[in-house]
């Protein structure tokens, strides 16, 4: 029962990083995590600020440690098609990172573009990595350990690219009210962690039981 309130709950974080962050009346303006980071990495202040395009990095790294965490509960599950969708949704979240096709065709001077190049690689190598997981015999063990500092670092990134994000409209007098979507994220990474940190504790409990 557990596990499936822990698949539930990174369905939800997923479905948030895609639903709504930015609620603006001007449906233009709305934006989810992702059409967020493209966003403000176009405004000048964030695009060539120190550190250059931080809200945008975090946003996206958001998105990274959903890859993984994706990737983790492949490893862990016991059923094959409960694996191959894992992985999937795993690799796709990875590969939506990849730069647009300019990109390869010669223009690598845009940050924004070697950021998405630098996070996508990284993505995928860790997708890989934890994909490997599963081979091992202590895969769900691994899996729960490594899923509660992941979605810990999920949604700070989360809430730090938001905030980064929110300033940078501010400046422009924008109106940002907040979506659904974060608070999806947010919860749903949240319970996922937790869910990850009570198997953890009761797992132990019945060995020193034992």
């Amino acid at each position: 029962m557990s596990a499936w309130l822990s698949n539930l709950a990174l369905v939800m974080a997923l479905i948030g990083y895609y639903v709504t962050w930015i609620n603006h009346p001007t449906a233009a303006l709305s934006a989810n995590a992702f059409d967020l980071a493209e966003w403000v990495g176009i405004i000048p202040a964030v695009r060539y600020a120190e550190p250059p395009m931080s809200a945008p990095f975090a946003l996206r790294a958001a998105l990274v440690c959903l890859a993984w965490l994706f990737a983790l509960r492949s490893a862990a599950a016991e059923r094959l098609a409960m694996r191959v969708m894992f992985g999937v949704i795993s690799l796709a979240l990875a590969l939506s990172l990849r730069p647009p096709i300019a990109f390869f065709r010669g223009e690598t001077a845009d940050p924004n573009y070697q950021q998405l190049a630098a996070l996508c690689l990284t993505a995928l190598i860790g997708v890989v990595i934890l994909s490997l997981i599963s081979w091992h015999s202590s895969a769900r063990r691994v899996s729960l350990w490594l899923a509660p500092p992941l979605a810990l670092i999920g949604a700070v990134s989360a809430v730090l690219g938001l905030r980064g994000a929110l300033e940078a409209l501010a400046r422009l007098q924008i109106a940002t009210p907040l979506g659904a979507g974060v608070f999806l994220y947010l919860i749903g990474t949240g319970l996922h962690g937790a869910l990850c940190t009570w198997l953890i504790l009761r797992a132990q409990r019945a060995m020193l039981g034992m």
